[in-house]
């Protein structure tokens, strides 16, 4: 015999004192669902003797509430109590269907195949309709049939209408899974597919959920050797901004733009960006009315977002799919969480193995391209000259030994 053990609360707000719990009867509590209480459409109240005295506590309302549905209780003993709380064991036992039909294989048009089967049935005059995913697709709505057949189905809906209209389920499978897919790209295929035929319903909805991102075993290898790939490849790239910053930041003190004795190259952003200085002595010398000023602290300040941006999406990568809590009792993984990781891994696509000693060389001229064209969109064709041509140019003539040195040394843009 199966058994919930659960707690009735909410006695106090009934004015329900000790006495009154202590004499309690456990026998002869009901349970009675109330899907219209506005706190809580899963509340089940506790009546004895027709005196309602309290509710099933909401962690395990929902429990008892799938059991409630083709089932029967039995017993109910009591634990403990005490004023505001009384925890009991309520037994029970699955409704015999003496006069319910039986059939020899209701999923005959089902095969064992990967894709979206729909499971149709009538309650009430009106036409439900389920759908869901499955790598085997017969397997799986056998397990549906299963679990209705001893009341122990999850879905309410599902089982209401088992219980009342059982020769009214229809089971097919709507659409199948391309067999040349890869673990993680077959389920987010099957994760899209469940949205789509649930979205578009054509009648009753018989689901509780948007979509099942379903993990298996080779879909999760998948998302580890993915996740292990994309995070070698954020980080040069971090590495590979990080030099080019630094080599901006060479630009601001070769032209003179800021100078200082606590100016380095890796924090002249840092300087740009500083409007208050407290307690520090020592403050740089800033020209902002540099002809290039403008241009290169925007193109300064975009490689810092850059390198920001790749941080939160290898902070993304590495909790997918854990991301955020469920969107609800029911729900595994927010659509728009999925939809991340996919453009996540299309924007790393592109780079494939990059690696920053090879940028660091000039090596690697496509990437340089692709972030020369990205700094196009932020400098100036004025400031592009420039940089290309190496000249250390100042809104005033700077020191002449400091012009000569600054010739001399290599230019940013030439580095790649």
């Amino acid at each position: 015999m199966k058994s919930v053990k659960l707690n009735i609360v909410g006695m106090r707000y009934k004015n329900v004192g000790i006495g009154i719990i202590d004499a309690l009867d456990c026998e002869r509590i009901t349970f009675v669902p109330e899907p219209e209480n506005r706190n809580d459409p899963n509340a089940i109240k506790c009546i004895s003797d027709g005196f309602h005295f309290g509710y099933v506590d909401r962690a395990n309302a929902i429990i008892l509430g799938r059991v409630l549905v083709g089932h029967t209780v039995t017993s109910i003993s009591k634990n403990w109590s005490d004023p505001n709380k009384i925890k009991i064991t309520v037994y029970f036992k699955p409704i015999e269907k003496a006069n319910s039909p039986t059939y020899s294989d209701p999923l005959i048009d089902i095969g064992h195949t990967a894709g979206i089967y729909q499971i149709k049935f009538n309650s009430s005059s009106d036409d439900y309709f389920y759908y869901g995913q499955s790598i085997d697709a017969r397997k799986r709505c056998q397990e549906h049939v299963r679990n209705l057949n001893q009341g122990t189905h999850q879905n309410v809906t599902l089982q209401s209408g088992w219980d009342t209209n059982p020769s009214s389920f229809q089971f097919k499978v709507v659409e199948v899974c391309p067999s040349d897919l890869t673990g993680l790209d077959r389920q987010i295929f099957l994760f899209k597919r469940e949205m789509h035929w649930i979205s578009n319903c054509a009648g009753y909805s018989a689901n509780r959920i948007k979509g099942d991102l379903v993990l298996t075993i080779d879909a999760l290898s998948d998302i580890k050797s993915l996740r292990e790939t994309i995070t070698t490849v954020i980080n040069e790239l971090k590495a590979c901004r990080a030099y080019q910053k630094e080599k901006l930041g060479e630009v601001f003190i070769n032209l003179g733009i800021i100078y200082g004795e606590k100016v380095r190259s890796t924090n002249v952003l840092t300087w740009l960006n500083k409007t208050r200085y407290g307690m520090l002595e020592i403050q740089p010398k800033i020209d902002e009315s540099h002809m290039l000023f403008n241009d290169l602290h925007n193109a300064l300040t975009l490689l810092n977002n850059q390198v920001k941006e790749l941080e939160a999406d290898k902070r993304f990568i590495a909790a997918f799919p854990k991301i955020t809590p469920a969107l609800s009792e029911y729900d595994t993984i927010d659509p728009k969480n999925v939809e991340t990781y996919l453009g996540i891994l299309e924007t790393y696509k592109k780079y494939g193995s990059i690696r920053f000693a090879n940028v660091k060389k000039g090596k690697t001229t496509g990437f340089a391209i692709n972030f020369d064209r990205s700094l196009e969109t932020t400098l100036s064709k004025s400031t592009i000259s420039v940089l290309k041509k190496g000249l250390p140019i100042r809104s005033e003539p700077a020191d002449q030994s400091q012009l000569q040195n600054s010739r001399k040394k290599k230019p940013w843009w030439n580095v790649f």
